[in-house]
């Protein structure tokens, strides 16, 4: 599962919604990498070995060997904390269920993203925050 052999431009939109080392990461080696790793141990800790990761370590397995070699010279030998990046991912899936809005329906998103129909409504009323516009003060 090492698709990573060269890194990817570098990503900082998570820069505010994580904080430290799982924004780090993904500044080096992208979102994606960064939110695999969330989704897979967010909010509980994960070691990191000191030796260098090969293709069948469970971290490379999940985020690729390049980025789990990167966590080794991070935090080797110790347990890392991996926040649960929850708004951030909300905020993908928000924005992901107002793109798909334009062609499906409300009650084919709740099913596609296993929430409420309700929810989905709510969601397609919120309009993302126009980056557009220019403060007045």
């Amino acid at each position: 599962m090492s698709r990573l052999a060269s890194k990817p431009p570098a990503n900082t939109d998570l820069a505010d919604e994580v904080p430290g080392l799982l924004g780090e990461l993904a500044a080096a080696f992208g979102v994606d990498v960064a939110m695999r790793l969330a989704q897979w141990r967010g909010g509980i800790r994960l070691f990191v070995p000191k030796a260098p990761i090969d293709a069948h370590h469970e971290i490379a397995k999940r985020i690729g060997v390049d980025a789990a070699n990167w966590l080794v010279k991070r935090c080797g030998g110790s347990d890392l904390y991996v926040p649960r990046c929850v708004t951030y991912l909300r905020n993908r899936r928000d924005d992901e269920i107002r793109e798909l809005g334009r062609t499906m329906s409300a009650p084919a998103l709740a099913l596609k993203f296993d929430l409420h129909e309700r929810q989905v409504w709510r969601i397609l009323a919120r309009l993302p925050p126009d980056t557009r516009q220019q403060q007045l003060l």
